[in-house]
Parts: C-alpha cells; sequence; structure tokens
C-alpha cells in the first residue's frame, strides 16, 4: 500500500479511502468527521478530483488533529493547505 495518514509527519500506511489513520482520527471532532464523511465520493480515490467542500471538510480535519496533538510546526500547518488549494479555495 503506497497511501498513508495524511497528518504531515506520519507515514501510517491507510486505505486509499481514508483521510487519516486511526489514531489521528480520534482526534478529529466528531462534527468533522460528519463533514468529511458527508462530502466524501468514492470515485474520487479514482479521479483525484475531490469536491472543493470535501477539500474544506479534509483541511478543518488535519488542522484538527494538529491542534489537539498541540502541534504548531508552521510547516505543517503550510502542508495542510494543500487541500484548500486542490479545492480551489485558496492560490496555488
Amino acid at each position: 500500500m503506497n497511501h498513508h495518514c495524511h497528518l504531515p509527519g506520519c507515514t501510517t500506511p491507510v486505505p486509499r479511502k481514508l483521510l487519516l489513520c486511526a489514531p489521528h482520527w480520534r482526534k478529529v471532532p466528531r462534527g468533522i468527521q460528519l463533514r468529511v464523511y458527508r462530502h466524501f465520493n468514492p470515485e474520487q480515490v479514482l479521479t483525484l478530483r475531490p469536491s472543493p467542500e470535501y477539500c474544506k471538510a479534509a483541511y478543518d480535519a488535519v488542522i484538527a488533529a494538529l491542534d489537539a496533538l498541540g502541534d504548531n510546526d508552521p510547516k505543517h500547518r503550510e502542508e495542510a493547505t494543500v487541500y484548500l488549494r486542490l479545492g480551489g479555495l485558496a492560490e496555488p
């Protein structure tokens, strides 16, 4: 498997349909988890074209996990903005 947890710095392998590994996913508040689930489209795993709504939810989930871990590394927060750029929600 060549897909891994999307939390910056984590290399734990996860299935392509998952955003984060289980320990990091449990750090994400339930409301944000539900937004990720609601906006996930299984086809995006194949097309690599997630919706802007999914990208915003994914960004919020990663930031929430970083916050819960007390990780304030600016590089990790910058890495998380890839979801905003991917969703067309921020400048490339």
